[in-house]
């Protein structure tokens, strides 16, 4: 993949900063699935184009530091289209995949012994122009696994001084991650769900023969939630051609690791 960017930046104030990005790629073509029906199978289609916009602002204030910007991608759509009324396909560059979006992020520390790093995604990843037997002639869907709302907060903190020399070596942090419904097939008539996960996690820090050591323990999914971690388009297009692949999220798991540098 080749791609080239060019950034203008103005810095109002020493501690914040606006800036614009504009960025094309060039990516090799997608591979039509492998099928007997499919009058194409298996072949490459043309390089793939794709071209970004995105306009942000940075703050820096003390130990805290935010980030929001909004964007604008678009880059080529393969699918398969229908050839007659019978089972036959072709897979091609047929549609556009136009994706609008607001990120922000925030990380510091809120109180002098407690960080956070938070971050929000909002997009419209939309399919435009497709054609098929199971969408409209109209055709602009909701793009197969993109979530338009993702969100994860983790807090850390660290247990103060004052409580000695042996506890103040301990570490304790929470992280908990959103993903909105996502759209399960190109027709958008199924979706994931939403889901909600929570890792919590203790870390204990010391030094033997001069040399630093880490203990972590913690969990993941301690809620043991069952949802969907991820979900794409193993072969987009119409009629028996438009099916999806999902991919199960882990169930709660815990992990406990010893950690020295030398």
């Amino acid at each position: 993949e080749m791609c080239m960017r060019h950034s203008l930046f103005y810095k109002p104030t020493d501690n914040q900063t606006l800036y614009f990005t504009w960025g094309r790629s060039i990516q090799p073509g997608s591979t039509a699935p492998t099928a007997s029906n499919i009058i194409n199978s298996a072949q490459t289609t043309d390089t793939m184009r794709a071209e970004e916009y995105e306009v942000g602002y940075k703050l820096h204030y003390h130990q805290f530091s935010l980030n929001v910007d909004g964007f604008r991608i678009s880059s080529p759509y393969a699918y398969m289209q229908q050839i007659g009324t019978g089972n036959t396909y072709q897979y091609g560059i047929y549609g556009t995949q136009r994706n609008y979006g607001v990120e922000a992020q925030i990380s510091g520390y809120i109180l002098p012994n407690l960080s956070v790093m938070a971050g929000m995604t909002w997009i419209d990843a939309e399919a435009l122009n497709v054609r098929s037997s199971t969408v409209s002639a109209s055709g602009n869907k909701e793009v197969v696994g993109a979530a338009p709302i993702q969100a994860n907060i983790l807090l850390d903190y660290r247990l103060p001084a004052s409580m000695g020399p042996i506890a103040s070596r301990f570490a304790f942090n929470a992280n908990v991650h959103y993903v909105g419904n996502r759209a399960a097939n190109i027709a958008n008539t199924l979706y994931t769900g939403d889901y909600t996960t929570l890792d919590l996690g203790t870390r204990y820090a010391f030094s033997t023969a001069q040399y630093p050591w880490m203990i972590r323990f913690g969990v993941s999914n301690v809620t043991n939630e069952r949802y969907w971690a991820s979900v794409y388009p193993s072969a987009t297009g119409s009629g028996s051609g438009a099916t999806s692949s999902l991919f199960a999220g882990l169930p709660r798991v815990y992990h406990f690791t010893v950690e020295a540098d030398f």
